[in-house]
């Protein structure tokens, strides 16, 4: 359960047309963290779905940290000129850095899902969630988002992934180690990339049998996908709210990588895992 704090929330204008309404909370479900909560109103005005950020609160900090705002003001300039982000799973990057930080690089942006978000005052329907990243975390944000988000869900222990942002944490990717996905796709100048049909979802059942299943109205693009290339298909798959675990993507100190699952906290599990 998400409880408000005594004293309601202040309305800033941003510009003529957006407003940011910001109150201090604490999320009781959560582990009990101070958060800033930072909604938008505004930015569906110029094509941009509605944001929520939830910024842990830093010890003895009395202001709402500005960055705040250029996040906001960002998502509205860009959509002015007629580039909203992605409606899931996009990004906002500042390599200048956020909050005093060269280390804080960028917001991730997500569909909710799963996570609490009781009692706090949300934006206008459909809205996204704005998740902190860290500069060792970009390439995974640009190429493979999905599976930087199921990562930081691990972290936190929140499925598929937390909707409080901490500026204080350590990055859970860090320089880019020996895998697949280095052949698959461009990591480092980001030319080509594994394309991820919309509604594409690909389940590993008991037994090890996995199952791709496909949207009836995506067959254009999964025709162009598997004429791309004769040698190989190449396939992401999106979040899959029936499954009931995913599989996660953990890098050790070394740079290797291995897998792991995480699901729904105190749910029965069928046994069918979701793929990133």
């Amino acid at each position: 359960m998400c409880v408000d704090g005594k004293s309601g929330p202040l309305l800033f204008a941003l510009t003529k047309n957006l407003f940011a309404e910001v109150k201090l909370v604490t999320l009781s479900c959560c582990l009990g963290p101070r958060c800033w909560s930072v909604a938008s109103q505004g930015l569906r005005a110029v094509g941009q779905d509605e944001v929520l950020l939830l910024l842990e609160r830093e010890s003895e900090e009395r202001a709402i940290p500005r960055c705040a705002f250029r996040l906001l003001r960002r998502l509205w300039d860009d959509a002015s000129r007629g580039q909203p982000a992605s409606s899931d799973l996009g990004h906002v990057l500042f390599p200048e850095g956020l909050f005093g930080s060269r280390e804080l690089s960028g917001f991730l942006l997500v569909r909710p899902t799963f996570q609490c978000l009781d009692r706090l005052s949300l934006p206008a329907p459909p809205f996204l969630l704005a998740l902190l990243i860290q500069r060792w975390e970009v390439p995974w944000a640009k190429v493979f988002p999905l599976r930087l988000a199921l990562r930081l869900g691990a972290e936190f222990r929140r499925y598929p992934c937390p909707a409080v942002s901490c500026r204080s944490r350590k990055p859970v990717y860090g320089e880019v180690g020996h895998t697949i996905m280095s052949v698959l796709a461009d990591l480092r100048n980001f030319q080509f990339t594994v394309p991820v049909v919309p509604g594409v979802v690909i389940h590993m059942l008991e037994g090890g049998s996995t199952e791709v299943r496909l949207p009836r109205n995506r067959w254009e693009a999964v025709r162009r996908l598997l004429a791309a290339n004769e040698h190989v298909v190449a396939l992401g798959g999106n979040f899959s709210a029936a499954a009931d675990s995913h599989l996660v993507c953990f890098q050790r100190e070394d740079g290797s990588y291995h897998t792991q699952a995480i699901n729904i906290q105190h749910t029965s599990r069928k046994g069918e895992y979701a793929l990133p």
